[in-house]
């Protein structure tokens, strides 16, 4: 199994959504080019990624990505809420709860993935 120097770091309320499918989308308010590149190649080169929450909590499972890109804040649809495990949150409050400080214009990154718990078994 190759595995990339990133990971992907979640509130430990996450981890349900995760287990159960419903959060296959996260933003990323990364300013470090080099965190960047690090995600950039397990893209390119399908590459497993690590996934923790809890902050420094447990390794619960790996990703695959399927997109990596920019998007503005305020460019969050219905679609994205609910990919992102918040489906009954607005836009706004999502921003406000995530991105406290960033106006609906800034850009973030958007991380699509397919999400495998630990315990499942990487082919």
């Amino acid at each position: 199994m190759l595995v990339a120097a990133a990971i992907l770091s979640f509130f430990a309320e996450f981890e349900v959504d995760l287990v159960a499918g419903t959060k296959v989308e996260t933003r990323r308010n990364w300013k470090c080019d080099r965190k960047v590149e690090n995600h950039k190649i397990a893209l390119v080169d399908k590459l497993f990624v690590r996934v923790w929450c809890g902050g420094k909590g447990k390794q619960v499972g790996w990703a695959r990505y399927t997109a990596l890109f920019r998007q503005e804040i305020g460019g969050m649809t219905k679609q994205n809420l609910k990919d992102e495990g918040r489906g009954g949150m607005t836009q706004e409050g999502f921003k406000a709860e995530y991105f406290k400080g960033l106006d609906s214009k800034s850009e973030v990154w958007v991380v699509r993935f397919i999400f495998m718990p630990l315990q499942c078994r990487l082919q």
